[in-house]
């Protein structure tokens, strides 16, 4: 770590605080209020449609939410989830945030823009899971963020730091686009080509049929007893995405009693979908 870098605790640099808890008669009306699906979809928070509960004017108060507050996800069903962290960078008059997040409001030591980064860092998010409980949920309370450290580049640094990882989050953002418009490209050639709305050069003269499939495939059933071993299982990905392999290392823990030989050029069928 650079010399001139500090590392300092959470507890160092700023202050936590729970999110506000209301009974279910209290949501739909009211004051907006930044909720566990806003955190997990944005790393940064903007004035947008929030939820909204009836909030009065001291939890207005309480539970405040500032430019530059970092909010972390304090329960979430897959561990991967707890400690997630989105940034406020637009004021949201009159709000609050639930009481599956913690708020946490430092001293001005770090930038806003790096806020949506540093708390992604790998070491980071090892040690904050490191420090998570698990029962039903991923847990991880205010003691245990206190606790953890973190690397703080000079002002100046975290400045040019965030500035070229925002170029990056945007340049992946346009390529996810690009990437979204040639699947929306490809599922209407394949709509066009594959019903002979659109035919290819050299082909147009062409009729086509339609017949059976019992003229082309017949079904074939390999069916064997469960497995005693490891065995590679095959399964089908949705929305035309292909088939994966499995390594099953514990057959015995299979529900089902009969099982099927897979073998190249095969056409399988998934028969049933949640």
């Amino acid at each position: 770590i650079p010399k001139e870098w500090n590392i300092k605790k959470l507890a160092e640099i700023g202050e936590f605080k729970n999110g506000i808890n209301k009974s279910k008669d209290d949501f739909g009306f009211g004051f907006p209020l930044v909720g566990l699906t806003d955190v997990f979809d944005n790393h940064r928070l903007f004035s947008a449609n929030f939820s909204l509960v009836n909030s009065s004017e001291n939890d207005r108060k309480e539970y405040s939410l500032v430019v530059g507050d970092i909010l972390f996800v304090r329960s979430s069903v897959k561990p991967e989830g707890v400690g997630l962290t989105s940034v406020v960078c637009e004021a949201i008059p009159n709000s609050t945030f639930s009481g599956f997040l913690i708020r946490f409001r430092d001293d001005g030591i770090l930038d806003n823009d790096f806020k949506s980064h540093c708390f992604f860092e790998r070491d980071f998010r090892r040690r904050l899971l490191n420090h998570s409980t698990i029962s039903a949920n991923s847990n991880i309370n205010q003691v245990s963020l206190k606790s953890l450290y973190l690397i703080i580049p000079p002002l100046p640094e975290q400045k040019a730091i965030a500035m070229f990882l925002n170029l990056w989050d945007k340049a992946i953002e346009l390529h996810q686009k690009l990437i979204k418009q040639k699947e929306i490209q490809r599922k209407w050639l394949m709509k066009n080509l594959l019903t002979g709305e659109i035919r290819l050069i050299g082909y147009t003269k062409t009729s086509w049929r339609t017949q059976p499939l019992s003229n082309f495939i017949k079904p074939i059933s390999r069916g064997i007893d469960k497995p005693n071993e490891a065995y590679l299982g095959i399964g089908i990905r949705s929305h035309g995405k292909g088939t994966f392999l499995k390594p099953d290392e514990q057959p015995e823990k299979n529900s089902m009693d009969k099982f099927y030989i897979v073998r190249e050029n095969d056409l399988i069928v998934n028969i049933t979908f949640a």
